[in-house]
């Protein structure tokens, strides 16, 4: 082989090994690509799971507290529901007993805000035994006369009814007014408005 030829076959390997050089350079250098894509690829979805853990347990965490304020709640009103309906039974009972009030002067004030609720006219009036004998219909006349004015004629007809405890009801005589000022259903209003207080 002249030095022409040795010369030329010696280029030709120099380029062909060049070329490889690159091709294995060029392959090298996308398996480092592939690579890091893998590893950010890997990366991004353990952060997606991960984000998807923790958005699952924080529903969860709040779902849970959820059911623990409403199961909070709904004990709190249970207990507070019973302790008020013990303290108006033991109420009502101790109004109805008369302790320690001026059944008199209470009387009075049920019987002006009724008659002022109702209006003059002619009435039944239920009572109780135990105020029987104050509610007179000569009684409420007066009661009626202060507050309407002397001229007032409004007749009241009473009934007593054994089972009901203070307080009086009264009823128009056309049956289209009623008002309700016995102990019993004061203490039930009074009883809604704790009820209401205490829910919110």
């Amino acid at each position: 082989m002249n030095p022409q030829e040795n010369k030329l076959q010696a280029e030709i390997l120099s380029d062909a090994q060049a070329r490889a050089e690159r091709i294995i350079a060029r392959a090298n250098n996308d398996a480092d690509k592939a690579r890091q894509q893998a590893v950010e690829e890997a990366e991004r979805n353990r952060q997606e799971r991960l984000a998807e853990a923790e958005a699952e347990a924080e529903a969860k965490c709040r779902s849970i507290m959820v059911d623990i304020q409403q199961e909070t709640r709904r004990r709190w009103l249970l207990a507070s529901e019973s302790c008020l309906t013990e303290f108006l039974q033991e109420a009502l009972a101790s109004v109805e007993r008369g302790d320690d009030i001026d059944r008199a002067r209470s009387l009075t004030l049920l019987a002006r805000e009724a008659l002022s609720a109702i209006g003059p006219g002619d009435c039944e009036v239920v009572v109780g035994p135990d105020d029987a004998a104050q509610a007179t219909t000569e009684w409420l006349t007066a009661q009626a006369r202060e507050l309407f004015g002397a001229e007032d004629s409004s007749r009241y007809t009473l009934r007593s009814v054994p089972t009901m405890g203070g307080g009086l009801i009264f009823s128009s005589a056309d049956g289209r007014r009623r008002y309700d000022n016995s102990y019993a259903t004061r203490l039930k209003r009074l009883w809604d408005e704790l009820r209401n207080l205490a829910s919110q």
